[in-house]
């Protein structure tokens, strides 16, 4: 398989309903307790939306509101055995190939060559202090959410050391922007 038959919000979708029958309340609630949106760009508008795709294709399918329960009806979805084959080969795919991410980051790097070093550095030294805070602000909510069970652990790790790696490459980039700032 070359290329995945889920996008990334239907396979972060199908993923948790794959764990447990959920709503869509539920799965919005599953994503913000667990910080994905820190990782992911569902949005909570979107869900239904999602849902409704991963329908139609035959993934998950909806039981009927039970009308004996009180407050909002909610259609709580389960994986089908078509949407658990699209649900591994799409995991498999993701964890054997993955996409390389661009970000704007990148962009400015490039266009690094025509911005005198001074203004450079003072772009690059305010990411890194956000960076820092942000990789700070994650490592307290994770430990204050006590999540430390695989593989979740696993996958905050990974974020960690990807954002560890980005502070030393930018520490290196600063240096390099000091020295030619001074040589100007």
């Amino acid at each position: 398989m070359n290329e995945s038959i889920l996008t990334d919000a239907e396979l972060v979708l199908l993923s948790l309903i794959c764990e447990q029958p959920q709503h869509g309340y539920q799965i919005e609630q599953e994503i913000a307790g667990r910080n994905m949106g820190a990782w992911t760009t569902l949005s909570t508008s979107s869900i239904y939306y999602v849902l409704q795709r991963l329908e139609e294709k035959g993934f998950i399918e909806a039981a009927a509101p039970d009308p004996t329960k009180k407050g909002i009806p909610r259609k709580v979805y389960r994986i089908t055995p078509e949407g658990e084959k699209a649900w591994k080969g799409a995991t498999l795919q993701a964890l054997s190939r993955p996409k390389i991410t661009s970000t704007n980051f990148l962009m400015g790097l490039h266009n690094l060559w025509n911005i005198p070093p001074g203004e450079a550095l003072e772009a690059v030294e305010s990411y890194r202090e956000w960076l820092q805070k942000d990789l700070q602000r994650q490592r307290e909510e994770l430990e204050n959410l006590g999540l430390s069970f695989f593989p979740l652990d696993v996958l905050f790790e990974y974020g960690f050391v990807l954002g560890d790696a980005e502070l030393s490459f930018l520490d290196d980039l600063i240096n390099r922007l000091q020295e030619m700032a001074g040589d100007s």
